[in-house]
């Protein structure tokens, strides 16, 4: 009576409330996986992350069906692919992003991506390094290089969620993009808007919360 099966082979302690991060270690440990996909974005507090589903990978054919958790496999799990984050085993950043493309819409991943890079958690080469690693036939490659090809050229990452969302606002719209952080000269103080149209010297100024 005093432990609780959570999955073959693993127990919990009774008197031990039940955690989301509990059933995480519960399904790596049933699964000989790592937390993964939507679970390690929310371990990482990516943007747009919520802590609700228990999402893991294990190595192909090693996947444990199981009604309580997601299993997912793959053929390729390296040693820099995984840390550990908070005592649990789980995807380093970059893998997670690339993950994250097969789970969720360019716009959802644009979102965790430009946070991650706004926390210097992963650079734009590394994903591209760990895509072409993962081979062509990869699931979510495709998408990934989509949100990849649509970033300015000059490499500026927005500086908040609700930058973010208001480039996928206007980008929506149909509308051309507006150039992000624009350096304004004047009487000898220099500023950056969050946005603008200089043809038309049009700024735009994001207010949040």
């Amino acid at each position: 009576g005093m432990w609780e099966r959570s999955h073959a082979g693993v127990y919990r302690v009774m008197g031990m409330p039940p955690t989301w991060e509990q059933h995480l270690m519960a399904a790596c440990l049933a699964a000989r996986a790592v937390v993964s996909h939507r679970s390690a974005a929310a371990l990482w507090s990516f943007a747009g992350s919520k802590r609700v589903s228990v999402a893991v990978t294990a190595l192909r054919h090693r996947r444990l069906k199981s009604s309580s958790f997601e299993c997912h496999e793959s053929h390729t799990l390296y040693a820099n692919d995984v840390t550990e984050l908070n005592g649990l085993p789980v995807t380093m950043p970059t893998r997670t992003l690339v993950d994250l493309a097969v789970v969720l819409s360019d716009d959802d991943v644009e979102i965790a991506l430009d946070d991650a890079l706004r926390r210097n958690l992963t650079s734009v080469p590394r994903i591209r390094t760990i895509l072409d690693v993962l081979g062509p036939h990869r699931p979510g490659r495709a998408r990934m290089k989509r949100v990849l090809d649509r970033r300015p050229s000059t490499g500026s990452v927005p500086e908040s969620y609700l930058e973010t969302r208001f480039v996928q606002l206007v980008r929506d719209m149909g509308l051309p993009e507006p150039e992000r952080q624009f350096r304004v000269e004047s009487a000898g103080r220099v500023a950056f808007l969050d946005f603008a149209y200089p043809a038309v010297e049009l700024a735009i100024e994001l207010d949040g919360y």
